[in-house]
């Protein structure tokens, strides 16, 4: 971004002669930068950029900081002697670095106030960039939360009116328009939590327990795909994890992802946990198609052209990223028995604890819409 012919209001508050008078002479030789002197009535100066020296900061610290991102983001350098400069905290308030952007070492010289006033415009005009890109975002995530789903609401109320009303021949054509609709609804879902990824200032990290967490999630996917086959083995530990409210979307995805591109009539899915080594481990495996080895970079996005290439998915991308943001890994294999099998793994932030899983809580057979008979129970899943 080349910003060297953009004109700059810089707002000098510094209070040692000296300095004050050469930085007020560099600046008049360039033509771009426009000076503005400090007065009682700071909070209505329009400034793009603030030098101040530490008698400056104390003076107008709490304005300054209401000023800092007022309109976008404004940056501030502060001058300091060579000899203080890496004690900057043992003069300056403790969130010094929350105020202030960069230091300027006296005596100053010409090439580091072009290097510094520079590079703090640039910086300046990027955060302002972000904050329009995420002004828009959080429009998309509107109108996806509210707007599309809403709609795509009315389409399965009314689809689901239409059944007693078809023959024999119209119902197959209602299931594709119920199933094309349920497909929207998810998409419109991990847009939701791709664009809420962007968000970092605003993601609140917690506490939060891997069973239950999982275990709400797999019961609500039951409901959802009840066609499909989903057995559950938590095991006896229950470790403690620190991630946000989108960790539901990572086992979320997972599970959908193995559902939706089976072309069984009962999928089959199949997850487990584990905990070694202060790592715990959720594996999500399935009975479909598998993914060929030379897709496995591309499904998560990370293969050239990212998410536009033909074998990219939306779903698998928001799991890597997440699960990347929380410290963890993902890791995709082919099981032999046929079809995929993805493994991620998070930090753990507590020791493990042995609990006797409740099966009222989170049952681990299998959810279908006909019972099965225990001569079915031992077949077609994965080692536990």
């Amino acid at each position: 971004m080349n910003i060297d012919n953009e004109s700059a209001d810089i707002l000098i508050l510094i209070k040692d002669t000296g300095n004050y008078q050469v930085l007020k002479e560099w600046l008049r030789e360039k033509d771009r930068f426009n000076i503005v002197l400090p007065s009682e009535d700071i909070a209505s100066k329009e400034f793009d950029l603030c030098v101040l020296d530490r008698q400056g900061l104390i003076e107008n610290e709490e304005l300054l900081r209401d000023r800092k991102y007022d309109r976008g983001y404004i940056p501030y350098l502060l001058v300091l002697p060579e000899s203080i400069a890496s004690k900057t905290v043992e003069y300056l308030p403790n969130d010094i670095d929350k105020i202030v952007d960069d230091i300027l070492q006296t005596p100053l010289r010409p090439m580091a106030l072009s290097k510094r006033i520079n590079m703090a415009l640039q910086v300046s005009k990027q955060a302002g960039h972000l904050s329009e890109t995420n002004k828009r975002l959080r429009i998309i995530n509107r109108i996806t939360r509210h707007d599309i789903r809403n709609d795509m609401a009315v389409i399965q109320g009314w689809a689901k009116e239409l059944r007693p009303h078809l023959n024999e021949k119209g119902i197959p054509m209602l299931e594709n328009v119920i199933a094309g609709s349920e497909h929207v609804v998810g998409l419109t879902e991990s847009l939701r939590d791709v664009i809420q990824t962007f968000d970092r200032d605003n993601r609140n990290y917690v506490s939060i327990d891997l069973h239950e967490q999982l275990g709400e999630v797999i019961n609500r996917r039951r409901e959802v795909h009840s066609h499909a086959q989903i057995e559950y083995n938590p095991g006896s530990v229950h470790p403690t994890i620190r991630a946000d409210e989108l960790l539901t979307s990572v086992f979320r995805n997972l599970i959908d992802n193995a559902v939706e591109h089976n072309p069984k009539d009962t999928p089959c899915v199949w997850i487990q946990t584990d905990v070694k080594k202060a790592r715990a481990s959720v594996t999500v495996a399935d009975d479909g198609p598998g993914i060929p080895p030379e897709h496995r970079e591309a499904v998560r996005g990370r293969a050239e052209g990212g998410l536009d290439h033909p074998a990219a998915g939306l779903g698998l991308y928001l799991v890597d990223t997440l699960v990347t943001d929380y410290g963890g890994t993902m890791q995709i294999a082919n099981r032999e028995e046929g079809g995929t099998s993805v493994c991620v793994t998070l930090p753990v932030i507590e020791p493990e604890r042995d609990k006797t899983t409740k099966q009222s809580e989170v049952p681990t057979h299998q959810h279908r819409r006909t019972q099965r008979s225990d001569a079915d129970s031992d077949d077609g899943g994965p080692e536990q």
